[in-house]
């Protein structure tokens, strides 16, 4: 974003008053826009986070209940995350 000098600004005409306030609308937007990044960023993080935890519990009730290895993991990764009472 191009944001022009004081006295570039003032050259065209405007006052001292309007580059402050071009400055802080241009702030007031960059802080809405990372805010709305900051949230969709936390919430596509949860949703692959919930996604990733839903499939390793699936893989590993398959492993608890019939003691198969469902396809993309390893035996020992599922072995040792469960354990019989005892």
């Amino acid at each position: 974003m191009l944001l022009l000098r004081e006295q570039d600004f003032t050259a065209s005409g405007h006052d001292t008053l309007d580059a402050n306030s071009l400055v802080m609308v241009t702030l007031r937007q960059a802080t809405r826009v990372g805010a709305a990044v900051a949230v969709m960023y936390w919430l596509v993080l949860g949703a692959v986070g919930s996604a990733a935890r839903g499939i390793f519990v699936a893989a590993l009730y398959r492993y608890a209940t019939t003691k198969e290895v469902a396809p993309g993991f390893q035996r020992d990764d599922l072995a040792g995350a469960w354990q019989p009472k005892e």
